[in-house]
């Protein structure tokens, strides 16, 4: 490999799991954990990249890592998944308004088509009435000629 020059990208894929427990109940455990987690990768990521031959002299394997790291009001970020779960509650209740206006609608909906529908059959009897009043009306006005 050539000093300066990219030729694949710093990535490290393990699995991890934090024993004797996954979680702490003081927060300040928790994140010192992730922490050390943070920190492991970096080494293993990085070195692959920058790992060297000068020549036929020593390979060199000394990249400068650098970490930082902030934890900073995890109380506020809780709040913020709050303000989002209000957010999101907020849109499924839209949804739902709008669901039991749309059902509202359907059902009157169909009121009015089976309203329709008698209105159709009552008209449908009128028709079928009329024609036998003018076929007997027409029998009659033959047996009189």
């Amino acid at each position: 490999m050539t000093p300066g020059v990219t030729h694949r990208r710093c990535r490290w894929r393990q699995w991890l799991r934090f024993a004797p427990a996954a979680t702490f109940t003081d927060p300040w455990v928790d994140a010192c954990r992730a922490l050390v987690v943070v920190d492991v990768q970096c080494w293993p990521a990085a070195v692959p990249q920058h790992a060297w031959k000068w020549g036929e002299q020593q390979e060199w394997m000394a990249p400068s890592l650098d970490l930082y790291v902030r934890f900073q009001n995890i109380l506020g970020d809780v709040q913020i998944t709050l303000d989002s779960v209000s957010e999101q509650k907020a849109m499924v209740d839209h949804v739902f308004a709008e669901l039991a206006r749309i059902e509202y609608l359907v059902q009157e909906a169909r009121g009015t088509m089976r309203a329709l529908q008698t209105e159709r059959d009552v008209a449908q009897r009128i028709v079928e009435n009329v024609r036998q009043i003018h076929a007997r009306a027409n029998g009659e006005e033959r047996v009189t000629a």
